[in-house]
């Protein structure tokens, strides 16, 4: 049987467009095809399952270039290495400013594993070091930041490549108040948030509580999360922004995380405290808020 494909027949069994097929091509060297008589390309099976290959990689969110290099290279898949044996060789690269290896070792973590698991056990785990050896002094303020800001580019990518939720879906509004900059907790629990199926608006770092409210009242949340690190500024906030607290849309639910919040603080404005593990937190969610208005267009 004759398992050779046209480039038409080939985008259609893979999902593929025509286009990219070239690009991949042609930019990579990702497919070898042979050449009809008449010039035309002709695809086989090694062809199809690279691009099958390259797209879950695609949706793993390793970037199409790395990605071909990988499959090129035939880089060992699921189970070949752990993440716990990925933490040590991140750690060096971040320590060493060296992003290329860092970005090829995360590359190598999505390629096997799912990702909210590479966040929770490679990224988390690496922040955590990161943390500690900033503490004992082996590590600088700089490395410290470049290996935050590098883990917190490839989660906010991650994010960007969620599947789009419904239009019918819970909506979430996710946010630090003003003054607090940590919100790669936050954005973890987008991520799981996104994963189970609702639809977010993250806000990110640094951002006013009455705009958030706005933003709630505006998209109709069902769920407003605000977060933060730093206990007294956290409570500062929310006191000085009671009033706007009191404007979030009827029938939502405010819930409080990150290490500031508390189940006393929670209490007072009628929120949930959130579990600082991500997946905790959105069960709670999802157990506890009341009705949720859905997402309409105007």
């Amino acid at each position: 049987m004759d398992t050779r494909l046209w480039i038409g027949a080939l985008a259609e069994r893979t999902g593929v467009s025509t286009h990219v097929l070239r690009v991949w091509e042609e930019r990579y060297g990702l497919l070898t095809p042979e050449r009809s008589p008449s010039g035309y390309r002709i695809y086989g099976p090694d062809d199809e399952r690279r691009v099958r290959d390259m797209v879950a990689l695609r949706d793993r969110g390793i970037a199409a270039g790395n990605a071909a290099a990988m499959l090129l290279a035939d880089v060992p898949g699921p189970g070949a290495v752990t993440l716990d044996g990925l933490l040590p060789a991140l750690g060096e690269a971040i320590a060493a400013f060296d992003e290329p290896r860092a970005h090829a070792l995360i590359d190598r973590a999505l390629a096997g594993n799912d990702a909210l698991e590479v966040v929770d056990r490679l990224f988390f785990a690496c922040l955590r070091q990161l943390g500690n050896d900033w503490e004992s002094g082996k590590l600088t303020v700089a490395q410290e930041h470049f290996g935050s800001g590098l883990l917190r580019g490839r989660m906010l990518a991650l994010a960007a490549q969620s599947k789009t939720a419904r239009e019918d879906t819970p909506v979430a509004v996710l946010a630090c108040p003003t003054h607090e900059r940590h919100d790669i907790g936050l954005l973890a629990l987008c991520l799981v948030l996104r994963r189970e199926g609702w639809s977010t608006a993250f806000l990110g770092a640094d951002t006013p509580v009455p705009d958030v409210v706005d933003t709630a009242r505006e998209v109709g949340a069902g769920v407003v999360v605000l977060a933060g690190t730093e206990p007294h500024m956290f409570a500062a906030q929310l006191e000085q922004y009671a009033g706007d607290l009191a404007r979030l849309p009827s029938g939502s639910t405010l819930g409080l995380g990150g290490r500031a919040a508390t189940a006393s603080l929670a209490g007072r404005y009628g929120a949930v405290h959130l579990a600082t593990d991500p997946f905790t937190a959105v069960a709670d969610l999802g157990r506890m808020r009341g009705p949720i208005p859905v997402r309409t267009d105007a």
